[in-house]
């Protein structure tokens, strides 16, 4: 009798946002592909490291995004690099990214209108979390006079970067706020799968990667164009437009 594989099953897609919205106690976003587009900086500096290793930029691609230099390194190349080695090579990595003369930096579809609106409304209840170093957040914010949070997460902020649950744990924990009652907006999946370990809910934005990599956030829009955010006595609200 012939050996029959079943067929994999399907990861369960994200339900459709709401239609009463969503309520959480504090937001805490991504910055590089959710709030801010550093495509141009970020790519440049890992085709330099590619041709610096003498390996195909499509070796290092796949893990550019959403996860911190020093573990895309390992990912891609795996036992290649010492870890004086990937820390040294990440350093100079961001450091390019932050360099303004590498490329533009710009407002991610509907970012500018969301930030403006939790820094005018809810100055408590929100927070950046991003993979990049502090200088590499400090020349977006610089670039886009992007209001400052109360707490900002980098990965200098933290022993384990996402997907590891650690950067929004540590982000709701400064804010002193529940990780149930926060929701994560992400545009990578490692990002995703960093706020589902948080105990996190999770809308995931199209900007970056596919709807189907991004299967495990709770709810997929295309960008923060298609929400908006408001205060009221119970926190905060997000709503589909």
């Amino acid at each position: 009798m012939p050996h029959l594989t079943p067929d994999p099953v399907p990861a369960p897609a994200p339900e459709p946002f709401p239609a009463a919205g969503v309520r959480a106690s504090a937001l805490l976003l991504d910055l590089d592909g959710t709030l801010v587009d550093t495509t141009e900086k970020v790519e440049a500096a890992w085709r330099w490291g590619a041709d610096t290793l003498d390996v195909p930029f499509e070796t290092l691609e796949p893990y550019i995004h959403g996860i911190p230099g020093v573990q895309a390194l390992e990912l891609a190349l795996p036992g290649r690099l010492t870890v004086a080695e990937r820390e040294e090579l990440t350093h100079e990595l961001l450091g390019r990214m932050s360099d303004p003369a590498a490329g533009h930096v710009r407002w991610m579809p509907g970012a500018q209108h969301v930030v403006s609106t939790l820094a005018r409304d809810a100055a408590d209840r929100w927070a950046i979390v991003t993979s990049g170093d502090t200088r590499l957040a400090g020349s977006s914010v610089e670039a886009l006079a992007l209001p400052l949070p109360p707490v900002m997460v980098t990965s200098e902020d933290v022993e384990l970067g996402k997907p590891h649950p650690e950067p929004y744990l540590e982000g709701a924990d400064r804010l002193g706020i529940e990780p149930s009652e926060c929701v994560v907006v992400e545009d990578a999946p490692a990002g995703v799968a960093a706020g589902k370990a948080a105990g996190m809910r999770v809308l995931a934005l199209t900007t970056t990667y596919d709807a189907e990599a991004l299967h495990q956030a709770d709810w997929v829009v295309p960008t923060l164009e298609a929400v908006t955010v408001r205060t009221d006595d119970d926190g905060l609200l997000l709503t589909a437009i």
